[in-house]
């Protein structure tokens, strides 16, 4: 909802449209780099595994 409102002034400032497009951007790649914390401990644990 108050992203909707700042939305319609975000015509006038239009910066303000610019700054908040690359946040949801990098929100995405932070969810990968979760992932993948967990898939290293996963490999690290298949590689002792295997040793």
């Amino acid at each position: 909802m108050a992203s909707l409102k700042p939305e319609k002034p975000g015509c006038q400032s239009g910066k303000k449209e610019p700054a908040k497009a690359p946040v949801p951007k990098q929100a995405p790649p932070k969810e990968e780099q979760k992932p993948r914390e967990p898939k290293k401990k996963a490999t690290g644990t298949r590689s002792s595994a295997k040793k």
